[in-house]
């Protein structure tokens, strides 16, 4: 049994990358997200992609393993989604899973939303 699920709603690579322009009078923005390419195997733990800005680099794991079916373009055009729309535009890829018992020791929203008030 396979099932397709979305890398980043909320989160050996070649990579593509999306350059944001900054506006004028703010030279110092920029963001670049990293994100696979499509058919690319991943296993639960590896890097799925890396978000750079001026301040920090951070890498994104995927939970699962399988391979990348899709991935978010618009990412590679405007990669302040990441902050802006982290629920809704900005999925990261969609990854077809290897191993569908895997999902049963992730958290779902709410789970994940509690885990975070606990600090």
């Amino acid at each position: 049994l396979h099932r397709v699920t979305r890398m980043g709603e909320r989160s050996g690579f070649s990579s593509q990358s999306g350059h944001h322009r900054p506006r004028p009078g703010c030279p110092r923005r920029r963001s670049i997200i990293d994100i696979p390419e499509v058919d690319t195997d991943v296993d639960a733990g590896d890097e799925i992609a890396s978000v750079e800005s001026v301040k920090a680099v951070g890498d994104v794991s995927s939970p699962i393993g399988g391979i990348v079916k899709a991935v978010n373009e618009a990412l590679s055009d405007t990669p302040t989604l990441i902050n802006s729309s982290p629920e809704d535009q900005a999925w990261i890829a969609e990854i077809e899973i290897s191993d569908v018992s895997v999902l049963d020791n992730l958290m779902d929203k709410a789970a994940y939303d509690a885990f975070l008030l606990q600090g």
